[in-house]
């Protein structure tokens, strides 16, 4: 049986690692795609003038 295997499951702190790990994501993500990719864009030079 899994039980067995793993003992008691603290479904609580499943629940809020998986909360934890859920909200991380998501501030990855927001951080990759409007800091990390607009960078670039941001500072590229256009007709060699700032």
């Amino acid at each position: 049986m899994a039980s067995s295997v793993f003992g008691k499951l603290d479904w609580k702190k499943i629940g809020f690692g998986a909360l934890v790990m859920s909200v991380g994501g998501v501030l990855l993500y927001l951080y990759l795609h409007y800091v990390w990719y607009a960078g670039p864009n941001i500072a590229w030079k256009r007709n060699g003038q700032d």
